[in-house]
């Protein structure tokens, strides 16, 4: 694996030609890249290979080919799975001693089961979907985490509750300075936790881009079908424009965070993106001169 350093910064994920396949479909496809920020989103269509990938990272799973790894050492994670197998057997005040054996005591003042509008003894197993989502949001709240995976964290909650855990969520994140790590098809949570965007697609690796230097940076997007494009920028009402590139039509956009949604929706429905590269205003002025 390549070294954890890159200009003195330990990286946060790699991933080396890492690829999975049930039979004979790649759900992930020889992937790579490194990623050194501290707050990274995966983004992509469903089956684009988010959560595979994130279960190698936890080595729940192992690639056939290559290699994952985090600079984070496994008892400082806490993990929201997608689908969470929870002890449904138990207890949610069980659950929390549990919790707390394993990682250490909630470091701050905060009462869990009144801010989840739980009760300590209802057992897990005859909960709702929404409420044994937000059993599973606990063990990012019990000890000190270096490092939050968050796989749809907010999927099954209404809009109520949704608000306050994201709003928790927030404030435990500054608290431990824990680094983070999420996938999500909202994008205002994206734009809350991530600083950097990897975008997958059928389980490769489209691009990876910066919410942190948006406002700094434009961006241009080249797509397989780009009257197909349009639209999905039209309907969101994107502010681009269209250049000729050396490959054909590009789209440019100032703010790639507006891009978020028509990008997955156009993947989503079979769309290409051939590539999204950072265009900052040195190359703007080279290329005028051209």
């Amino acid at each position: 694996m390549s070294d954890k350093k890159s200009k003195g910064r330990s990286y946060l994920l790699s991933c080396k030609n890492a690829s999975k396949f049930y039979g004979q479909k790649a759900a992930v496809n020889d992937l790579s890249f490194n990623s050194f920020t501290s707050f990274l989103g995966l983004l992509g269509p469903n089956g684009s290979g988010k959560s595979t990938l994130i279960k190698m990272m936890l080595d729940l799973i192992h690639p056939d080919e290559g290699q994952i790894s985090l600079s984070t050492q496994k008892k400082f994670i806490r993990t929201v799975p997608d689908f969470p197998d929870l002890p449904e057997h138990l207890k949610i005040d069980q659950w929390f001693d549990i919790l707390e054996t394993f990682y250490g005591p909630v470091r701050r003042n905060l009462d869990l089961e009144k801010e989840f509008r739980l009760n300590g003894s209802w057992k897990i197993g005859d909960l709702s979907i929404g409420q044994k989502r937000l059993v599973s949001l606990m063990p990012i709240f019990f000890g000190q985490p270096q490092l939050m995976i968050l796989d749809e964290p907010t999927n099954f909650l209404d809009i109520v509750i949704r608000k306050r855990v994201l709003q928790l969520i927030k404030e435990q994140i500054q608290i431990t300075k824990s680094k983070v790590i999420i996938s999500s098809h909202r994008i205002d949570e994206m734009e809350l936790f991530a600083s950097e965007i990897v975008l997958l697609n059928k389980g490769q690796f489209v691009a990876k881009v910066s919410l942190k230097h948006d406002s700094r940076l434009g961006y241009s997007i080249r797509a397989s079908n780009t009257e197909s494009f349009q639209t999905y920028l039209d309907g969101h009402k994107v502010n681009y424009t269209v250049e000729e590139g050396l490959l054909g039509q590009v789209f440019v956009v100032k703010k790639i965070a507006s891009c978020l949604e028509p990008l997955t929706n156009y993947m989503g429905d079979g769309g290409f993106i051939f590539n999204i590269n950072a265009v900052n205003s040195l190359e703007q002025r080279l290329e005028g001169l051209v």
